[in-house]
């Protein structure tokens, strides 16, 4: 059975040999008993105190197999140079290869409890296998939690970063679907000016028309002219025979004076109807230069948005054919428009 110390006196396990032996402090080397030999039935939770090891590694040993297991893991422990946003755990031992079955020296935690150096005291060889053990198994413990805080923190800086990229993309899938809704919507208004467009080409077209309608009825007038001065020189000719009738003469002379005034009358017409068709030609040149004009806005406005759509479409992976066809087939109507005017 295991004896307290006596009263006054405080056991203290110390963990700070590397291999996790206990060793006897001021306040426990009176209570501690001398083990000489091996006993009945092995000590449990007495502090023994391992043979003293030199500190200094001689060049022969060169910290391999031959030098005491104090001073194998006299090394820097590895440091964590992974960007941390909370404190990390630090190991409190070294990180060390798996053991190899076919060299027993090699490997810090052994089942068979071989990891003690052959120089060993008997005292210690034949303690409890716990009281070998439990250090080891403190410090491999303690590298299992560890390594469970560090993977669980990674874990949450994966699932963090993932929520954040998941962020960044809904956000640009809002953006994106933005841009849709404003291609929509100037597609809609480019509609409504081809309709404009359209209503404008009749209305001009039927105003064509009335002038053609004017020429024909200015054409038969002009024929109607023709006719009424053959009729004048057929009179002339035949007031010419019959110089001797005065009367009849002057009557024709009267009737010329009338046909005169109204062929007047009919040439200021004609001059007043070849004016207005003169000024509507006018106007129709100036509306046929401001739609050119307009054309060629609309060119450019078409070409920075085919721009623009292949720039979306190298983002979105070909989402956006089908409005860039839609911009085909208004740069299309655009032509045609402009050829039929």
């Amino acid at each position: 059975m295991f004896q307290p110390p006596p009263q006054g006196k405080k056991a203290v396990l110390s963990m700070d040999e590397p291999n996790g032996a206990r060793q006897l402090t001021p306040e426990t080397t009176s209570a501690a008993p001398t083990l000489s030999a091996p006993l009945s039935r092995p000590v449990i939770g007495l502090c023994v105190q391992r043979a003293a090891a030199p500190l200094i590694p001689r060049a022969d040993e060169e910290l391999t197999s031959d030098a005491p297991y104090s001073r194998k893991r006299a090394t820097t422990p590895p440091e964590d140079g992974r960007p941390a946003t909370r404190a990390r755990v630090s190991s409190p031992t070294q990180v060390n290869a798996p053991s190899d079955p076919n060299n027993p020296e090699r490997g810090l935690h052994r089942s068979d409890f071989a990891h003690f150096p052959k120089t060993t005291p008997d005292d210690v060889r034949d303690a409890s296998p716990s009281t070998r053990e439990r250090s080891p198994l403190q410090h491999t413990l303690l590298e299992v939690g560890m390594n469970c805080i560090n993977s669980i923190e990674d874990i949450v800086e994966e699932k963090e970063g993932r929520k954040e990229r998941e962020g960044e993309l809904d956000k640009r899938e809002r953006e994106l679907d933005e841009r849709e809704r404003e291609l929509d919507e100037r597609e809609r208004e480019l509609e409504e000016e081809e309709k404009e467009l359209d209503k404008r080409d009749k209305e001009l077209e039927e105003e064509d028309k009335e002038l053609d309608e004017r020429e024909r009825e200015q054409e038969e007038q002009e024929r109607e002219l023709e006719e009424r001065e053959k009729e004048v020189d057929e009179q002339e000719r035949y007031r010419g025979r019959q110089w001797s009738g005065l009367y009849e003469w002057e009557e024709q002379e009267r009737e010329l004076y009338v046909w005169e005034k109204e062929l007047d009358e009919l040439e200021r017409e004609r001059e007043e109807q070849e004016r207005e068709l003169e000024q509507r030609e006018k106007e129709l040149d100036e509306q046929e230069r401001e739609f050119e004009e307009w054309e060629r806005e609309r060119e450019k406005d078409l070409d920075k948005w085919e721009r623009e759509l292949e720039e979306w479409e190298r983002k979105r992976g070909g989402a956006g054919k089908g409005v860039r066809a839609a911009g085909e087939g208004v740069r299309r109507e655009g032509y045609r428009v402009r050829e039929a005017g």
